[in-house]
């Protein structure tokens, strides 16, 4: 089903003659100029729903439904926020889009950095790991860095893959609170008999002398996982003070670990483009008997004089999604509504083939149909979830919204 598709099925819901349950979680206006919520009393439609809308935003149907999200925010959510308020809202202020540049600014984000949020469809952060074992973090020490890629389709087009590490001096002994350098490397094999292992070198990056976030670029071994020409075995840091004479230990320097203030720790961004059509997931328990007593519930409580937009608004927290959907609670989609009767008026917003074709279905109705109602403008909207523990997502979803109609 597309996004089309997705709306005219939600206006099936206008009316609902059954008692009230609890809301539904789609609204529309009453034809009195109030928005009301409409009631969805059968849990199988609801459940239809929600999978519906998880098929059109392309979130992965084995997301896991019940889990709990983080009480406090951590570094990667913080980071996809700012992006998503900076790229959301095309009509905030300039000063307003400026505050919002700063936070990004604050993450090391240059201006290759800004280039691929601008041009991305998709943005992963992962949360880094000391080990592959899930919550298994018995050390804070920052050498070793593991990310679990399982979550990211091979089906897209990965353009680019960023490490970020915060640097804190707060306890950083006086001879190591100068520049410092900072090496990683692709592990390449396990240990030896020697207990060494083949290491292969990535990036580094110079720090500087205050608090702050630093960048490197791992996209080469981001694509190497992800093709599955080698093991996942994790990146390797090394740190170098006093000019990059002495190897220390990262949190030597003041790199924050595993077990550092949240907002601190280091995560692994992601950044990339859907290149492939979305497949159609099937929903097994909803059968063709139902789906024909699904939209007979709906019953069109009045037409407008012609073709217009009307209010939809979606609740993602009214249909239990907001365990999975972070951002937004929820989203106006709108939907195009009434007839398109000849003559089509200037506020019909019509097209000059449907003038052309209303007429004709006003002398030959057998030979043509009225033009339909449609939307003329839609826009995008991105969306925040999670896909696990330690993975979230933003992701950007063309034609969600309603601008305009027109007789089509």
């Amino acid at each position: 089903m597309n996004v089309f598709g997705l709306i005219q099925m939600l206006t099936l819901h206008l009316i609902l003659v059954a008692a009230v349950v609890k809301p539904s979680g789609i609204y529309v206006d009453n034809g009195y100029d109030k928005t009301v919520f409409q009631e969805i009393t059968n849990e199988g439609h609801r459940k239809y729903l929600r999978e519906e809308i998880l098929n059109v935003l392309d979130i992965p149907i084995d997301t896991e439904m019940h889990q709990q999200q983080e009480k406090l925010p951590t570094a990667a959510s913080s980071f996809l926020m700012d992006i998503y308020h900076l790229t959301n809202d095309d009509k905030q202020s300039k000063m307003l889009r400026d505050q919002e540049l700063k936070k990004l600014q604050y993450f090391d984000v240059n201006d290759v950095g800004m280039n691929s949020i601008i041009e991305s469809d998709l943005i992963t952060t992962l949360a880094a790991r000391n080990s592959k074992k899930p919550n298994f973090q018995k050390t804070d020490k920052v050498k070793r860095l593991w990310f679990n890629v399982s979550r990211i389709s091979t089906d897209d087009t990965i353009t680019r893959g960023e490490l970020k590490l915060f640097r804190t001096i707060d306890n950083v002994s006086k001879k190591n609170r100068g520049m410092a350098i900072i090496r990683v490397y692709r592990i390449a094999s396990d240990r030896d008999n020697n207990g060494n292992r083949d290491m292969i070198f990535v990036d580094s990056v110079n720090t500087t002398e205050s608090d702050g976030w630093v960048t490197l670029n791992v996209t080469e071994s981001l694509h190497f996982w992800l093709r599955g020409l080698d093991i996942n075995r994790g990146l390797y840091l090394e740190a170098y003070s006093h000019g990059g004479e002495e190897n220390i230990r990262p949190e030597a320097i003041g790199i924050v670990g595993f077990k550092g203030v949240p907002e601190k720790r280091p995560f692994l961004v992601v950044y990339g483009n859907r290149n492939t059509a979305r497949r159609r997931r099937g929903l097994d328990y909803f059968h063709s008997s139902m789906r024909k007593s699904f939209q007979s519930i709906a019953m069109a409580p009045r037409l407008p004089m012609s073709c217009r937009k009307e209010t939809l608004y979606v609740s993602f927290r009214d249909l239990s999604l907001d365990n999975i959907i972070i951002a937004p609670k929820g989203y106006d989609a709108f939907y195009c509504n009434g007839p398109c009767n000849y003559p089509l008026n200037f506020n019909m917003n019509a097209t000059n083939h449907a003038i052309i074709q209303s007429f004709i279905n006003l002398k030959y109705p057998d030979r043509a149909p009225k033009p339909c109602c449609a939307p003329s403008k839609t826009s995008t909207i991105h969306v925040i979830f999670r896909t696990s523990e330690d993975t979230l997502v933003i992701k950007k979803r063309e034609d969600m919204t309603v601008d305009s109609c027109g007789c089509l």
